[in-house]
């Protein structure tokens, strides 16, 4: 029988935070927006992950990926692309909606949209990529720019 220690989530977390230190002394530029022109910010929180006997993930992948990567390092890695005026979404909260979007097998990105808006099977995708509670992802969805982006 074959180990798979090398696969459990401890074990994946540590390689996970290598890496992570890795991409961080590659991509350290300063993300050249002021806080307050962001529409969403995304902050890592680890979270718990549970997996059932029958091998489902509570939460889905979305919430499994999110506890285990901390994607802040997008910041860096586009802040050559932004001006420091002006609003816009976090790009991390931006890459992070593409990704639920993918790992979630929508097949158009305004049919994920849709889930979005919806207060109710929304609200996890909200949180982990925006990175808001309930009320303030309510606020930021009805309030949305012109562009129209959620």
């Amino acid at each position: 029988m074959r180990n798979l220690a090398s696969f459990s989530i401890g074990s994946v977390i540590k390689k996970l935070n290598r890496i992570h230190v890795r991409i961080n002394s590659k991509h350290n530029r300063p993300f050249p927006k002021p806080r307050c022109f962001w529409l969403s910010e995304y902050a890592y929180k680890r979270r718990y992950v549970k997996i059932h006997p029958d091998g489902r993930i509570a939460g889905g992948l979305s919430r499994f990926v999110t506890s285990l990567v901390d994607f802040s390092f997008i910041r860096s890695i586009v802040a050559h692309e932004y001006k420091p005026l002006g609003c816009a979404y976090d790009p991390v909260s931006l890459f992070l909606l593409e990704l639920f979007r993918y790992l979630e097998k929508y097949p158009s990105m305004s049919d994920f949209v849709k889930t979005i808006r919806d207060r109710e099977k929304g609200k996890h995708y909200r949180l982990f990529a925006l990175g808001v509670g309930p009320q303030q992802a309510v606020n930021i969805i009805t309030k949305r720019p012109k562009n129209r982006l959620f």
